[in-house]
């Protein structure tokens, strides 16, 4: 993005000593004395505490959490306690006659900070935000995408730029990057020539993410050499290397969850605003003029992902579907107006049909002159985006070519692509019965019915925000059905807790897996058996998942963010398993995995099903999820539009059109 993380984090803390000096300068001057006991340990609670209580990041919040507090110290605890001394003076009681609260106001203000954190964390006046509802016109409306005039400004900016520059060729040699004992990159040589796509493929753990962490600036390599445009990229910062013109997305998406797409996308313009903390703090007019010539900009720049995002603008990203998701973080990178765009598994999450849209759009990068180099395992998406694939294994250089070329080396089919078809082979253990569920005003899910027999595996299609995010999140209990109920085991559930599901038999995989990253393999499958008392049986468990994943045994002592993501959703079903669940529910198991990995862990879930765990699964590769399941259901903008035995899904010709086909993208 641009940012110098550590002079903006050392700006801040300076901007906020400043003000807590200045404040500091008038208390002092109010009491006309100062003692280091007046700044002690319980002061700087109790500003804490004003701050949770009353709202973090919100001004009146703060305003009220100050007297609230005063009111509290001043007045309330010392009438109480005269109030409990008289009472103790009545009834003859020491206890209540010595009481005095005002000397246990540090474990009054714990108890607030804890029952805050627990019940209100957004304090008692949260920031408020107003939410965009989108129509029911436009949740259902055709996709099309406008004319872009951004096209003109990149193309524009990119022509500015290769004429004072060397073009923008992206060569990198002999690149090896270790870690302790574990060499992630070895050797790797490739060039990404200027104005073309480089597609870079391979299993999972095979470097894909490491290459792309060490081209900017995020890894440190060990050996090699990278130059883009002619300038050496080793050595410098993330913000230097995006300045050199060179942006990225990230495997797992990396926004800012509070911010509104408009304020997410307007950070990529950081490197193009001039205005300092200064001007910004005053808001001089130079400054407001700059940030309306880069909203309008950022307004044209969604224009080209049409109403995907520009009816989404002043939406907060979290309210977003995963795709669109995606699309921010694209249009964020094009914000900062590179000259080489690398994207990492950019089509991730998405159906096929939106994963060609997104491929459409891609291509038209080329077309205004960008350089894109991207990371993908939709081998269709990379066939009609790519002008040369490089394929790795684990660490090197396997392959080289055309995209054709590659699917028909055996080494490639060996190692990464593999072959080969699945198959899948009352009771009700899980049931939802006519549910309804709103976010506010927005109406979700409308009168939804399922069903999950013992040795199920139920498949959940359904476009992006078709709802079915939202359906795990309900079985899950993190979001309470309106109307209907949800039954597991025959008994309803509605208002059991999550810990109190978990205990039941009902094991989630999140979209994302979710891990601790700082946390051992280890420790995160422990924290899988959490709500289990730990004995024989969780060695028995922990044996099993060891079974099912000997590469999860293998790094059982490194730490899960350091795993590539096929090792960390195998890490994530694990996880589920130490839980002895009835019930697994996945979301997305397939995303941003191989495809040799997607079969691999599709094969997984069939084992996992044959040992008499059943499985609810939302997945956007249709294909596959359709050849294991045993039924699915259909969601479109809330309701379920269809249902079945998976193979006659699989050969609805609507289910081909919609997830297994191509989506015609209109232009205006």
């Amino acid at each position: 993005m641009g940012v110098h993380t550590t002079r903006l984090k050392l700006l801040a803390f300076a901007m906020g000593a400043g003000f807590a000096g200045m404040t500091g300068t008038f208390y002092i001057a109010k009491l006309q004395t100062a003692t280091p006991d007046m700044f002690d340990l319980p002061v700087s609670i109790m500003v804490l505490v004003m701050i949770v209580l009353g709202g973090l990041a919100s001004v009146w919040g703060a305003i009220l959490g100050a007297v609230l507090l005063e009111l509290l110290q001043a007045w309330f605890l010392p009438a109480l306690s005269g109030w409990m001394q008289g009472l103790g003076n009545a009834i003859h009681s020491p206890f209540l006659q010595n009481l005095e609260l005002t000397s246990a106001s540090e474990l009054i203000f714990g108890i607030i900070l804890v029952t805050m954190m627990l019940y209100r964390r957004d304090g008692l006046v949260p920031v408020g935000r107003n939410e965009v509802r989108l129509s029911y016109e436009q949740q259902d409306a055709a996709v099309s995408r406008g004319a872009a005039p951004a096209v003109a400004r990149l193309r524009a900016g990119l022509a500015e730029a290769t004429a004072d520059a060397r073009p923008a060729a992206l060569e990198i040699r002999d690149l090896t990057v270790k870690f302790g004992g574990l060499t992630a990159l070895k050797s790797v040589s490739l060039d990404v020539p200027p104005g073309s796509i480089v597609a870079v493929i391979g299993p999972n753990g095979s470097g894909k993410s490491t290459l792309f962490n060490s081209i900017t600036g995020l890894v440190k390599p060990s050996a090699g050499v990278v130059r883009f445009a002619g300038r050496d990229l080793l050595g410098l910062r993330p913000d230097q290397v995006l300045r050199a013109g060179v942006a990225r997305t990230f495997q797992n998406i990396r926004l800012f969850p509070n911010l509104t797409v408009m304020e997410n996308v307007l950070i990529g313009q950081h490197t193009h605003l001039s205005s300092g903390a200064a001007g910004a703090v005053l808001g001089l007019p130079r400054v407001r003029a700059e940030e309306r010539e880069a909203r309008e900009f950022v307004l044209e720049l969604l224009a080209m992902f049409g109403n995907r995002l520009v009816p989404r603008i002043d939406q907060g990203v979290a309210q977003l579907s995963y795709a669109n998701r995606r699309r921010v973080e694209i249009a964020r990178a094009l914000a900062s107006r590179p000259r080489l765009l690398m994207l990492d598994e950019p089509t991730a999450g998405m159906n096929p049909a939106e994963s060609l849209e997104l491929a459409e759009q891609i291509a038209a990068f080329r077309d205004f002159g960008l350089t894109v180099l991207l990371v993908e395992h939709k081998l269709d998406v990379v066939t009609r985006l790519a002008d040369n694939v490089i394929v790795l294994d684990h660490g090197e250089k396997l392959a080289e070519g055309r995209a054709d070329e590659v699917r028909r080396n055996e080494a490639v089919i060996e190692a990464y692509i593999s072959a080969g078809a699945w198959s899948m082979p009352e009771e009700t253990l899980l049931e939802f019965a006519g549910v309804h569920t709103h976010y506010g005003d927005l109406h979700v899910l409308k009168g939804v019915d399922y069903s999950v027999a013992p040795d199920d595996i139920v498949v959940l299609l359904g476009g992006n925000a078709s709802g079915k995010s939202t359906t795990m999140k309900t079985i899950m209990g993190t979001v309470t059905p309106s109307q209907g109920e949800v039954r597991f085991r025959g008994a309803p559930i509605n208002r059991l807790s999550t810990s109190e599901r978990v205990r039941r038999g009902i094991a989630p995989v999140l979209e994302a897996r979710r891990l601790f990253p700082r946390m051992t393999v280890y420790e995160n499958l422990e924290m899988g058996a959490y709500t289990r008392k730990r004995g024989p049986k969780f060695d028995e468990d922990l044996e099993r998942v060891y079974e099912l994943f000997p590469r999860v045994k293998e790094r059982r002592h490194q730490l899960a963010g350091t795993l590539s993501g096929g090792e960390q959703q195998m890490v994530a079903i694990g996880r589920a398993l130490m839980a002895r669940p009835a019930l697994i529910c996945m979301d997305e198991p397939s995303m941003g995995l191989s495809p040799r990995f997607v079969e691999i862990v599709f094969g997984i879930i069939q084992t996992i099903n044959r040992q008499g765990v059943a499985i609810f699964m939302v997945e956007q590769n249709a294909h596959m999820a359709l050849q294991i399941a045993s039924r699915g259901y259909v969601l479109q903008t809330g309701r379920v539009v269809l249902s079945g035995p998976a193979a006659d899904l699989a050969a609805n010709p609507a289910i081909r059109e919609a997830y297994l086909g191509e989506l015609q993208v209109e232009e205006n």
